[in-house]
């Protein structure tokens, strides 16, 4: 039975007419909250509300957390509008979790999760885990967000492009949150001035990644253990610009199309068991100054006008845990890869 009697007790003023339906148990379709006082939503509200497909939330401008279950296990939710809910600042533990259907979270007309410029500051553990009908996340601008939880996106396989750009209070990626997500190409963390680390098996079987941006990022100094772990459309990692100290254990184990990481002058200090084993492909780890690297658009990664790097050829390529390592040209060469910075 459908368990949202308990919503009431979150609503500030007379509930609006259609809380009424809340009632109508496991056959409930739609919820219709917009405008209303609501501030928060309790612990597994609707949990197991199986045949609810859309809730409307438009214009609760109070609305600023959505707790622990809330929505967890609604198979056929597809659409929750969250239009003029500026105020959302907390997305507690499994709010999402398991609505196998949910496409659009956010404005009306939202592509996939789309809550950028709001007051999120944190997005719990499983948050959306095993939602596998979302296809974009954006988050940008989230001034606000200083977590991305555990598991928080794990198994969302038709996720394509992850957007945390200048969430300038990130401090991290927890473990396994974007694990097997094995769409996703393009993971955006640039601007994150206050991002220090990428957790255990952060993006774990990412299999089609390309694109991790880092640019502006210039407190990053961990790669966690297995972080990238067989990322194997992953072909560049450039860590120019940030303080790179630890790239643990399996950090990017099996990244079989891997070419070229650049440190641009990082302080790194420790390469971990592993950490580049089976990256075949790998041509050049760059241990002296920047990249220089500039965006021609993608399968690009442009030189020009910057001053040449020293690269370290891979000649003891078992340190990096590599099976086989070969040299590469000197000088100011333009690779046929991915654009890594704007």
């Amino acid at each position: 039975m459908c368990p949202g009697a308990r919503l009431q007790e979150e609503i500030q003023r007379t509930p609006p007419p259609s809380l009424g339906s809340v009632h109508g148990g496991s056959a409930l379709p739609a919820i219709h909250l917009g405008g209303s006082a609501l501030t928060h939503i309790g612990r597994h509200a609707f949990d197991g509300c199986t045949a609810l497909a859309t809730v409307h939330l438009e214009g609760c401008a109070a609305l600023h957390e959505i707790r622990r279950g809330a929505f967890e296990s609604c198979s056929a939710l597809s659409h929750v509008d969250l239009t003029g809910c500026r105020a959302i600042a907390h997305l507690g533990a499994s709010a999402f979790a398991g609505c196998h259907s949910l496409r659009a979270l956010g404005p009306q007309r939202a592509r996939g999760v789309d809550l950028t410029g709001t007051a999120l500051a944190s997005l719990s553990d499983n948050a959306f885990g095993g939602c596998v009908r979302i296809g974009r996340i954006d988050l940008s601008r989230c001034q606000g967000l200083q977590r991305v939880g555990v598991r928080a996106f794990e198994g969302c396989t038709q996720l394509l492009h992850a957007d945390f750009s200048g969430c300038t209070a990130l401090r991290g990626l927890d473990h396994h949150a974007f694990a097997n997500c094995n769409l996703l190409t393009h993971l955006l963390l640039g601007g994150c001035t206050r991002l220090e680390a990428l957790a255990v098996a952060a993006c774990d079987a990412c299999t089609s990644l390309r694109l991790v941006h880092l640019h502006g990022c210039p407190s990053l100094a961990r790669i966690g253990d297995a972080c990238f772990n067989e990322c194997t459309s992953l072909r560049v990692v450039d860590f120019t610009g940030t303080a790179i100290t630890r790239i643990e254990d399996d950090a990017f184990h099996d990244c079989a199309m891997l070419q070229t990481v650049h440190l641009g002058g990082c302080p790194l200090h420790h390469v971990g068991a592993r950490a580049f084993r089976n990256c075949e492909a790998l041509a050049a780890f760059d241990v002296a100054g920047g990249s220089g690297a500039r965006h021609r658009g993608v399968g690009g990664v442009d030189h020009r006008g910057a001053h040449p790097a020293t690269r370290a050829p891979l000649t003891a390529a078992r340190r990096l845990g590599c099976r086989r390592g070969r040299t590469t040209r000197q000088g100011s060469d333009s690779y046929p890869l991915l654009p890594l910075s704007p």
